[in-house]
């Protein structure tokens, strides 16, 4: 098996270029701008901000939340934010929309949503964590964080802390809406998103 690409992306082209612009003219850009995730052609890239960038309105919201951009021909645009499902109350986190990842062609975008209330502003408790999909398909995959593969054909939900044996892990197939339960693995390995990577054959690579 070939081995999977790492977190690393091309930023290349128009959507590059864009982005250069942008954290140019904004001040202090190096803490501004993260989880940076392009198409193999570089002329999509996807970042999270808390900054109001375009088509991102205030929120009533005590702290700043993260949103997703999209830098590619048309300048540098809002992709998603929390908007009305935000929690209303004050004590939810700021990370709002987060772990923007895309398809190689570009197809297939994801993310999750932090601390929303589907049902109602005043949930209780708020749902921790929801992932989504845009592009060929739109879905609400349901509650937990997001690992998307790089052909866009898997997708993998994880519920709970960012620890050991304290996380529920499923690994869903997007072509057949199949789900399979991921078995816990032992000792300090950790599911979180920054320690893993999701194959294109839907085999899950982690670090411990």
């Amino acid at each position: 098996m070939k081995e999977p690409r790492s977190g690393c992306c091309r930023c290349t082209g128009s959507a590059f270029l864009a982005l250069y612009l942008l954290l140019a003219l904004t001040l202090p850009a190096a803490a501004q701008f993260a989880q940076l995730a392009a198409t193999d052609d570089g002329k999509q890239l996807y970042f999270s901000s808390k900054l109001l960038l375009r088509g991102a309105l205030p929120s009533d919201l005590p702290f700043a939340e993260d949103r997703i951009y999209r830098a590619g021909p048309d300048g540098v645009t809002l992709f998603a934010e929390r908007g009305p499902l935000a929690y209303q109350n004050g004590f939810g986190s700021g990370d709002g929309a987060s772990l923007p990842q895309v398809s190689g062609d570009g197809s297939v975008v994801g993310f999750t949503l932090y601390d929303i209330c589907p049902a109602a502003p005043d949930c209780m408790p708020p749902v921790a964590a929801e992932a989504y999909l845009r592009g060929k398909q739109n879905l609400d995959l349901g509650e937990g964080e997001l690992q998307l593969s790089r052909n866009g054909r898997w997708a993998l939900l994880t519920v709970g802390p960012r620890g050991p044996d304290s996380h529920q892990c499923t690994l869903i197939d997007l072509e057949t809406g199949g789900r399979i339960a991921v078995p816990p693995l032992p000792g300090d390995v950790y599911y979180s998103p920054n320690f893993r990577t999701l194959a294109s054959d839907g085999t899950l690579l982690v670090e411990s």
